[in-house]
């Protein structure tokens, strides 16, 4: 299974709402250009059945977001000024490889392991937004996650069936920006389940 799917966007009128600090009004100022998104995404996915009771699954997917817009914001002296179209993107990738066994009509036995990457960051060129120090290093981010998981069913008769399910996660936060509160996680999920089926 393939799949592609890619979206484009165009807003015109950008307009920035500011609070007249004299009244406590809100009004709003046009910005100097458009919004531009750009989004794609891919997920491809085979299945190969090596015995006839044991299945096999490969997955990958990839997602890519750009959006150029103006960021508008204020100098020391109050006033709204512009940095035109600034590019920000942001990119996810999955890979996957997921184990389904059925040793009995009544059982299914399942196991995986999932590994993703993420990153984010925009670009402003504004001089007075990277200079000291560019506020594009606030929100750069990329990060890492890897997902083990096991999980068992049994089917009783009249639609019952109980199912135990086990996740454990682990997420690097790889940058370790000290300007974001991002930080690096793990995680055990014990799931119990009870289920009827009508």
């Amino acid at each position: 299974m393939v799949g592609y799917r890619v979206a484009k966007e165009k807003r015109d009128d950008l307009r920035f709402v500011q609070v007249d600090p004299s009244t406590n009004e809100e009004f709003a100022v046009n910005g100097p250009d458009n919004r531009d998104v750009s989004r794609s995404r891919f997920m491809g996915s085979v299945t190969v059945l090596p015995l006839k009771d044991l299945s096999l699954t490969a997955s990958f997917s990839y997602i890519h977001s750009k959006v150029e817009e103006d960021l508008a914001y204020h100098d020391l002296s109050g006033n709204l000024l512009f940095d035109p179209r600034v590019p920000e993107e942001d990119t996810a990738r999955n890979y996957s490889l997921d184990l389904s066994y059925l040793p009995r009509n009544d059982i299914t036995l399942m196991a995986g392991v999932s590994y993703t990457t993420g990153s984010a960051a925009f670009f402003p060129t504004d001089e007075n937004l990277t200079q000291p120090v560019s506020i594009a290093s606030f929100s750069e981010l990329k990060t890492r996650e890897t997902t083990y998981s096991a999980s068992g069913e049994y089917r009783f008769k009249n639609g019952y069936s109980a199912g135990i399910q086990y996740r454990y996660s682990t997420f690097n936060d790889v940058l370790d920006n000290p300007f974001d509160d991002v930080s690096d996680g793990r995680a055990h999920i014990i799931l119990l389940t009870l289920s009827k089926k009508w």
